[in-house]
């Protein structure tokens, strides 16, 4: 297909030129907010060249939806809806009643990433950590704690501040829950990665310091020395982009969430789940990785066969702390120990070479 500029319809014009053309929904598409409108409008599918018909093809059979959310360096926000076909993919964004559709290329949605999270020129170390939930917003909690003070003092001119504690995590928790403003690190988290506790910053902490990160005594928190360099560069201005790709396998639904975090000259990939992967990659692992988030899943079936659940209706019935997780069959699409994309069948990684488990 010749490249296409950006196609834009109302939702309902939408609707009616895919009943007009015949081209049936899957299930996946209900995740799209066009979902609701009637399609009564019959002029929809007139004046569409035989390029925007297939665009409006993608719209309603995606083998998989990848949602891009971003902070960059200079705070402000990004979003962005990636569809993939079998194998092509289309950018998708709804305003109001209209949606945009804008055919894509794999290679430009992985130069749209690398510039996002500005990967030009990061530096890989052998930072590779596995953290639990607990783990993971203990750190996300102390690291915004340290910048939320580090403000204070700033507009306050005061040196110096009391020392961390507990409390003070689960203070900058509740401001999370209460705010949401993913600017900061743990209503990021939280919200790309589906974290709703409840969370143990006991648990959490003690992680962290049997990794060397922190000290505990009793209540109070201290950053190890040898620790201290590192917090300080993802206290810094940092750019971070969370992508959660949606697609069938084996005919259950599935989620990969990840984020990529450019702080200082690095840049990390973090996997959500009950366990979760922080490794420092490169410029091409961060391709690989994309790429591999977007991939087309499974057919995901007619939205009309009735034995079939609705995506809402599995969404429903996904437990709170693990939703929607891969099953037990699904092959892992990333190495829990560095994070690098995974050989489809492959037993060892090719990039650590350790042993690949379910």
């Amino acid at each position: 297909m010749l490249k296409q500029d950006t196609v834009i319809l109302s939702k309902e014009a939408a609707i009616g030129a895919l009943k007009q053309l015949g081209i049936e929904s899957n299930r996946l598409s209900e995740l799209l907010d066009i979902s609701k409108a009637s399609g009564k409008k019959p002029a929809g599918a007139q004046g569409l060249i035989d390029g925007q018909q297939e665009l409006l093809r993608r719209l309603a059979q995606p083998y998989n939806i990848s949602f891009l959310s971003s902070v960059l360096q200079d705070e402000s926000f990004f979003f962005t809806t990636i569809l993939t076909g079998k194998d092509d993919y289309a950018f998708y964004g709804a305003e109001g009643d209209d949606i945009r559709l804008k055919p894509a290329e794999s290679d430009e949605i992985s130069l749209l990433v690398r510039d996002i999270i500005g990967a030009a020129g990061v530096h890989k170390t052998n930072t590779a950590l596995s953290l639990s939930r607990n783990g993971l917003l203990s750190l996300a909690c102390l690291l915004d704690v340290i910048r939320r003070r580090k403000l204070e003092n700033l507009i306050l001119h005061v040196v110096g501040s009391e020392p961390i504690e507990i409390r003070d995590l689960e203070n900058e928790l509740a401001i999370a829950r209460e705010n949401r403003d993913m600017r900061w690190m743990t209503p990021f988290f939280m919200e790309s990665f589906n974290m709703k506790g409840p969370f143990d910053f006991q648990k959490g902490l003690r992680e962290l310091s049997d990794m060397g990160i922190v000290k505990l005594q009793k209540n109070a928190i201290t950053v190890q020395d040898e620790k201290s360099g590192w917090l300080d560069v993802l206290g810094e201005k940092k750019s971070i982009l969370g992508i959660n790709s949606m697609f069938y396998h084996q005919d259950a639904l599935q989620l990969l969430s990840v984020a990529f975090l450019r702080a200082g000259e690095y840049l990390y990939y973090i996997e959500g789940g009950e366990q979760v992967t922080w490794a420092s990659i490169d410029e091409n692992q961060l391709k690989e990785a994309v790429l591999t988030l977007i991939a087309p899943g499974d057919n995901p079936g007619s939205i009309t066969v009735g034995a079939k659940p609705t995506v809402a209706a599995e969404a429903a019935k996904a437990d709170k702390t693990q939703a929607l997780a891969p099953s037990a069959e699904s092959a892992p699409k990333f190495c829990k120990h560095c994070g690098t994309a995974l050989t489809p069948g492959g037993k060892f990684c090719r990039n650590c070479g350790k042993p690949i488990g379910k």
